[in-house]
């Protein structure tokens, strides 16, 4: 990993165009499994991802337990964005506010420690994401 910000992806490789074509791909995020497959698209590193993520469901008070259900709900509500709102979002715009978020995360020290690493509660979070997903 070149930097500490390599967890989240820096551009939207596909572009708008890939997503907004296909009426599935919108029927898909209307389904818990499709939000949260969504949200992980934007992990650099997924291996290492899933690795950071079971460790957070292991030692973070908060995320033990959760379900995949509150886990997206927790996610959207840290970027102000409803489950209703998700499908309608360019995914640019999405990642921006998965960026914006994790910058206030670290500004407001909401942050973990897992396995060596200093992440913001919403990498934390969204490699959580991965682990129960997976």
């Amino acid at each position: 990993m070149n930097s500490r910000r390599g967890f989240l992806k820096t551009s939207v490789l596909l572009g708008g165009g890939a997503l907004v074509g296909s009426g599935l791909f919108y029927s898909k995020l209307k389904h818990t499994r499709g939000m949260a497959g969504l949200l992980v698209s934007f992990l650099e590193y997924p291996q290492l991802a899933l690795t950071v993520g079971q460790g957070v469901l292991k030692s973070d008070p908060t995320a033990y337990n959760i379900s995949l259900e509150q886990m997206i709900d927790t996610l959207l509500q840290g970027i102000n964005t409803s489950r209703d709102q998700l499908p309608e979002m360019p995914p640019e715009q999405l990642l921006d506010a998965l960026h914006q978020r994790v910058r206030a995360d670290f500004e407001n020290e909401q942050i973990i420690l897992v396995n060596g690493w200093l992440l913001s509660r919403t990498e934390a979070y969204l490699c959580s994401l991965l682990a129960l997903l997976s």
